[in-house]
Protein backbone atom coordinates (compact mmCIF):
# COMPACT_ATOMS: atom_id res chain seq x y z
CA UNK A 1 0.00 0.00 0.00
CA UNK A 2 1.29 3.45 -0.92
CA UNK A 3 -0.57 6.32 0.71
CA UNK A 4 -0.80 9.65 -1.03
CA UNK A 5 1.17 12.01 1.18
CA UNK A 6 1.57 14.91 -1.23
CA UNK A 7 -0.08 18.28 -1.05
CA UNK A 8 -2.67 17.53 -3.74
CA UNK A 9 -4.62 14.45 -4.70
CA UNK A 10 -3.20 12.44 -7.64
CA UNK A 11 -5.16 12.61 -10.88
CA UNK A 12 -6.65 9.58 -12.65
CA UNK A 13 -3.83 9.41 -15.21
CA UNK A 14 -1.18 9.32 -12.48
CA UNK A 15 -3.08 6.58 -10.66
CA UNK A 16 -3.45 4.49 -13.81
CA UNK A 17 0.31 4.62 -14.41
CA UNK A 18 1.26 3.75 -10.83
CA UNK A 19 -1.31 1.05 -10.08
CA UNK A 20 0.01 -2.48 -9.66
CA UNK A 21 -1.53 -5.89 -9.18
CA UNK A 22 -1.51 -6.95 -5.52
CA UNK A 23 1.21 -9.56 -5.08
CA UNK A 24 -0.28 -11.50 -2.15
CA UNK A 25 -3.90 -10.41 -1.76
CA UNK A 26 -4.64 -12.99 0.96
CA UNK A 27 -1.66 -12.17 3.18
CA UNK A 28 -2.90 -10.55 6.43
CA UNK A 29 -1.12 -7.24 6.98
CA UNK A 30 -0.90 -4.86 9.92
CA UNK A 31 0.25 -1.44 8.72
CA UNK A 32 2.60 -0.46 11.58
CA UNK A 33 3.14 3.22 10.75
CA UNK A 34 0.85 5.86 9.33
CA UNK A 35 -0.22 9.41 10.14
CA UNK A 36 -3.42 11.44 10.11
CA UNK A 37 -3.44 15.22 9.85
CA UNK A 38 -4.66 18.55 8.57
CA UNK A 39 -1.49 20.21 7.31
CA UNK A 40 -0.67 22.97 4.84
CA UNK A 41 -4.13 22.75 3.35
CA UNK A 42 -3.89 18.99 2.89
CA UNK A 43 -6.33 16.63 4.59
CA UNK A 44 -5.49 13.03 5.43
CA UNK A 45 -8.01 11.71 7.94
CA UNK A 46 -10.15 8.59 8.25
CA UNK A 47 -11.88 8.90 4.83
CA UNK A 48 -8.55 9.28 3.02
CA UNK A 49 -6.97 6.46 5.02
CA UNK A 50 -9.94 4.20 4.33
CA UNK A 51 -9.56 4.82 0.60
CA UNK A 52 -5.91 3.73 0.71
CA UNK A 53 -6.73 0.71 2.89
CA UNK A 54 -9.16 -0.46 0.19
CA UNK A 55 -6.33 -0.92 -2.32
CA UNK A 56 -6.84 -4.69 -2.55
CA UNK A 57 -4.38 -5.82 0.11
CA UNK A 58 -5.64 -7.78 3.10
CA UNK A 59 -4.93 -5.07 5.66
CA UNK A 60 -6.55 -6.08 8.94
CA UNK A 61 -5.35 -3.31 11.28
CA UNK A 62 -3.18 -0.21 11.50
CA UNK A 63 -0.93 1.50 14.03
CA UNK A 64 -0.85 5.29 14.25
CA UNK A 65 2.54 6.99 14.61
CA UNK A 66 2.69 10.46 16.14
CA UNK A 67 3.25 13.36 13.77
CA UNK A 68 2.59 16.47 15.91
CA UNK A 69 -1.05 16.41 14.88
CA UNK A 70 -3.89 18.15 16.75
CA UNK A 71 -1.95 19.21 19.83
CA UNK A 72 -3.86 21.18 22.44
CA UNK A 73 -3.60 24.90 21.82
CA UNK A 74 -3.53 25.75 25.52
CA UNK A 75 -2.38 24.36 28.84
CA UNK A 76 1.04 23.25 30.14
CA UNK A 77 3.39 22.53 27.26
CA UNK A 78 4.28 19.04 28.49
CA UNK A 79 0.62 17.98 28.27
CA UNK A 80 -0.34 19.54 24.92
CA UNK A 81 0.63 16.44 22.92
CA UNK A 82 -2.19 14.58 24.71
CA UNK A 83 -4.45 16.35 22.22
CA UNK A 84 -3.02 14.09 19.49
CA UNK A 85 -3.83 11.00 21.52
CA UNK A 86 -7.39 12.23 22.07
CA UNK A 87 -7.69 12.92 18.34
CA UNK A 88 -6.49 9.43 17.41
CA UNK A 89 -8.92 7.84 19.82
CA UNK A 90 -11.71 9.80 18.14
CA UNK A 91 -10.60 8.67 14.69
CA UNK A 92 -10.49 5.06 15.93
CA UNK A 93 -14.02 5.45 17.30
CA UNK A 94 -15.19 6.66 13.89
CA UNK A 95 -13.63 3.60 12.32
CA UNK A 96 -15.36 1.19 14.71
CA UNK A 97 -18.68 2.36 13.28
CA UNK A 98 -17.94 0.33 10.15
CA UNK A 99 -18.61 3.34 7.92
CA UNK A 100 -15.00 3.31 6.72
CA UNK A 101 -14.60 -0.38 5.95
CA UNK A 102 -13.61 -3.50 7.88
CA UNK A 103 -10.01 -2.59 8.78
CA UNK A 104 -9.34 -1.96 12.48
CA UNK A 105 -7.66 1.38 11.92
CA UNK A 106 -5.70 3.07 14.73
CA UNK A 107 -6.13 0.00 16.93
CA UNK A 108 -2.81 1.00 18.52
CA UNK A 109 -0.75 4.19 18.56
CA UNK A 110 2.60 5.72 19.46
CA UNK A 111 2.42 9.21 20.92
CA UNK A 112 4.79 12.05 21.63
CA UNK A 113 6.03 12.89 25.12
CA UNK A 114 8.91 15.21 25.98
CA UNK A 115 11.47 12.67 27.16
CA UNK A 116 13.82 15.42 28.32
CA UNK A 117 11.55 15.62 31.38
CA UNK A 118 13.44 12.65 32.78
CA UNK A 119 11.57 10.65 35.39
CA UNK A 120 8.96 13.43 35.59
CA UNK A 121 7.67 12.01 32.32
CA UNK A 122 5.55 9.45 34.17
CA UNK A 123 2.58 11.78 34.72
CA UNK A 124 2.24 12.81 31.04
CA UNK A 125 2.68 9.20 29.96
CA UNK A 126 -0.04 7.98 32.26
CA UNK A 127 -2.37 10.72 31.03
CA UNK A 128 -1.70 9.62 27.44
CA UNK A 129 -2.55 6.06 28.42
CA UNK A 130 -5.80 7.18 30.00
CA UNK A 131 -6.73 9.37 27.02
CA UNK A 132 -6.00 6.55 24.56
CA UNK A 133 -8.46 4.15 26.13
CA UNK A 134 -6.08 1.22 25.98
CA UNK A 135 -4.44 1.73 22.58
CA UNK A 136 -1.33 3.66 23.73
CA UNK A 137 1.66 1.39 23.08
CA UNK A 138 4.62 3.70 23.51
CA UNK A 139 6.45 6.89 22.64
CA UNK A 140 8.03 7.85 19.33
CA UNK A 141 11.24 9.87 19.62
CA UNK A 142 12.53 11.62 16.49
CA UNK A 143 16.16 12.54 17.08
CA UNK A 144 17.66 12.84 13.60
CA UNK A 145 20.78 15.02 13.71
CA UNK A 146 23.84 15.44 11.51
CA UNK A 147 26.74 17.86 11.72
CA UNK A 148 26.42 18.83 8.04
CA UNK A 149 23.96 21.70 7.57
CA UNK A 150 22.77 20.16 4.30
CA UNK A 151 21.11 17.37 6.28
CA UNK A 152 17.85 18.42 7.88
CA UNK A 153 18.04 18.19 11.65
CA UNK A 154 14.89 17.61 13.68
CA UNK A 155 16.61 18.30 17.03
CA UNK A 156 19.43 20.54 18.24
CA UNK A 157 21.02 17.93 20.51
CA UNK A 158 23.49 15.80 18.51
CA UNK A 159 22.88 12.74 20.72
CA UNK A 160 19.42 13.28 22.14
CA UNK A 161 18.76 9.57 22.52
CA UNK A 162 21.75 9.28 24.86
CA UNK A 163 20.95 12.39 26.92
CA UNK A 164 20.87 11.44 30.65
CA UNK A 165 17.40 12.91 31.14
CA UNK A 166 16.08 11.10 28.08
CA UNK A 167 17.68 7.89 29.29
CA UNK A 168 15.90 8.26 32.64
CA UNK A 169 12.60 8.85 30.83
CA UNK A 170 13.16 5.74 28.74
CA UNK A 171 13.55 3.88 32.01
CA UNK A 172 10.06 5.05 32.95
CA UNK A 173 8.74 3.78 29.61
CA UNK A 174 10.28 0.43 30.43
CA UNK A 175 8.67 0.38 33.87
CA UNK A 176 5.28 1.18 32.32
CA UNK A 177 5.63 -1.74 29.90
CA UNK A 178 5.68 0.56 26.87
CA UNK A 179 7.75 0.53 23.69
CA UNK A 180 10.26 3.08 22.40
CA UNK A 181 9.83 3.98 18.72
CA UNK A 182 12.97 5.63 17.29
CA UNK A 183 13.60 7.69 14.18
CA UNK A 184 17.13 8.87 13.44
CA UNK A 185 19.79 8.71 10.71
CA UNK A 186 22.03 5.78 9.81
CA UNK A 187 24.98 7.63 11.36
CA UNK A 188 23.22 7.38 14.74
CA UNK A 189 22.16 3.73 14.77
CA UNK A 190 24.81 2.99 17.40
CA UNK A 191 22.77 5.13 19.81
CA UNK A 192 19.86 2.71 19.50
CA UNK A 193 22.23 -0.15 20.31
CA UNK A 194 23.41 1.67 23.43
CA UNK A 195 19.83 2.13 24.67
CA UNK A 196 19.04 -1.51 23.89
CA UNK A 197 22.02 -2.58 25.99
CA UNK A 198 21.03 -0.39 28.92
CA UNK A 199 17.42 -1.58 28.87
CA UNK A 200 17.47 -5.18 27.60
CA UNK A 201 13.84 -5.73 28.64
CA UNK A 202 12.63 -2.69 26.68
CA UNK A 203 11.21 -3.27 23.20
CA UNK A 204 12.69 -0.75 20.75
CA UNK A 205 11.41 -0.19 17.22
CA UNK A 206 13.77 1.45 14.70
CA UNK A 207 11.87 3.42 12.07
CA UNK A 208 12.49 3.56 8.33
CA UNK A 209 15.26 0.94 8.15
CA UNK A 210 17.64 3.26 9.98
CA UNK A 211 17.17 6.13 7.47
CA UNK A 212 20.33 5.97 5.34
CA UNK A 213 21.19 9.48 4.09
CA UNK A 214 21.70 9.72 0.33
CA UNK A 215 21.68 13.49 -0.10
CA UNK A 216 23.84 16.35 1.11
CA UNK A 217 27.39 15.19 1.94
CA UNK A 218 26.47 11.64 0.86
CA UNK A 219 25.21 12.45 -2.62
CA UNK A 220 26.80 10.08 -5.13
CA UNK A 221 28.21 7.92 -2.31
CA UNK A 222 25.51 5.26 -2.10
CA UNK A 223 28.05 2.42 -1.83
CA UNK A 224 29.81 4.09 1.10
CA UNK A 225 26.49 4.78 2.79
CA UNK A 226 25.39 1.18 2.32
CA UNK A 227 28.64 -0.10 3.81
CA UNK A 228 28.33 2.07 6.92
CA UNK A 229 24.59 1.37 7.25
CA UNK A 230 25.18 -2.38 6.87
CA UNK A 231 27.85 -2.41 9.57
CA UNK A 232 25.66 -0.49 12.00
CA UNK A 233 22.57 -2.61 11.29
CA UNK A 234 24.53 -5.85 11.61
CA UNK A 235 25.76 -4.75 15.01
CA UNK A 236 22.28 -3.65 16.07
CA UNK A 237 20.84 -6.99 15.01
CA UNK A 238 22.68 -8.64 17.89
CA UNK A 239 20.16 -7.04 20.26
CA UNK A 240 17.10 -9.25 20.57
CA UNK A 241 14.95 -6.41 21.92
CA UNK A 242 15.16 -4.32 18.72
CA UNK A 243 12.71 -4.52 15.81
CA UNK A 244 12.90 -2.66 12.48
CA UNK A 245 10.10 -1.10 10.46
CA UNK A 246 10.43 -1.10 6.68
CA UNK A 247 9.28 2.10 5.05
CA UNK A 248 10.29 5.59 3.86
CA UNK A 249 13.24 4.20 1.97
CA UNK A 250 15.61 6.86 0.54
CA UNK A 251 14.61 5.94 -3.03
CA UNK A 252 11.42 7.91 -2.31
CA UNK A 253 13.31 10.97 -1.18
CA UNK A 254 14.23 14.02 -3.32
CA UNK A 255 17.91 13.10 -2.95
CA UNK A 256 17.43 9.96 -5.05
CA UNK A 257 19.40 10.43 -8.27
CA UNK A 258 17.32 8.18 -10.53
CA UNK A 259 14.16 8.91 -12.49
CA UNK A 260 11.61 10.47 -10.13
CA UNK A 261 8.92 11.24 -12.67
CA UNK A 262 7.04 8.26 -11.22
CA UNK A 263 7.32 6.52 -7.85
CA UNK A 264 9.38 3.32 -7.82
CA UNK A 265 7.62 0.06 -8.54
CA UNK A 266 7.50 -2.79 -6.05
CA UNK A 267 10.29 -4.58 -7.95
Amino acid sequence: MVANTGQTAPDDEWLSKTSEAVLEPDLPIIDPHHHLWLRNGYTYLMPELASDLASGHNIVATVYAECHSMYRAQGPVEFRSIGETEFVRGQAAMNVSGEFGPVRACVAMFGNVDLTLGRAVRDPIQQHQQAAGGCFRGVRLSSGWHEDERVGNVVTNPSLLLDPQVSDAIGVLNEEGLTLDCWLYHTQIHEVAAVADRYPDLTIVLNHVGSPILGGPYRGKADDVFSEWHQQMSSLSQRDNVLVKLGALPIRMPSFEGDRSMPPSSS
